[in-house]
């Protein structure tokens, strides 16, 4: 696959987003936007360890959002319109014909590999100790101050 057809699918989970109104959809949506951005990185920058961060730091965060929306939310079924339909696939035609034709070369940035290693530098690289240590600092301070505000409340995330 090329670069236009995952920016064409990544368009396309965006825009669906819109018409949703189900948490648990709007949740597997976003899911697959991380997996879809997360590709585009490894293959715009061909460094692993970001778009792998990356995928895990917001899997991580989706799985919180999906196990707490799942404790409060409701069990109602799936709304579907016709309207929604509709307007989703008018809107999604063009945007297709436009990025999958073969006619149309819509030219991408082209980056050598000295200015690669400029904008990337490695993570743990002596001028980056500093930052590395102020996010895992931070990172363990958040933790176990969610640990604590949980731990003093004990009640469950949803009350009958």
């Amino acid at each position: 696959m090329n670069m236009m057809t995952f920016f064409c699918f990544l368009l396309i989970s965006i825009t669906f987003t819109l018409f949703l109104t189900h948490p648990f959809m709007i949740t597997m949506i976003i899911i697959a936007q991380t997996i879809m951005a997360s590709i585009i990185i490894y293959y715009s920058t061909f460094f692993s360890l970001l778009s792998y961060t990356l995928i895990l730091t917001f899997l991580g965060g989706m799985m919180v959002i999906f196990i707490y929306i799942a404790s409060i939310s409701s069990y109602k079924s799936f709304y579907k319109s016709q309207v929604y339909i509709f307007y989703s696939f008018l809107f999604f035609t063009p945007i297709m014909s436009f990025s999958l034709s073969k006619f149309i070369k819509i030219p991408l940035p082209n980056y050598n590999l000295s200015s690669m290693n400029l904008i990337l530098s490695p993570m743990y690289s002596p001028s980056m100790f500093m930052t590395t240590l102020f996010m895992s600092i931070l990172l363990t301070i958040m933790l176990i101050f969610i640990v604590k505000m949980l731990k003093l409340s004990a009640l469950p995330l949803r009350t009958k």
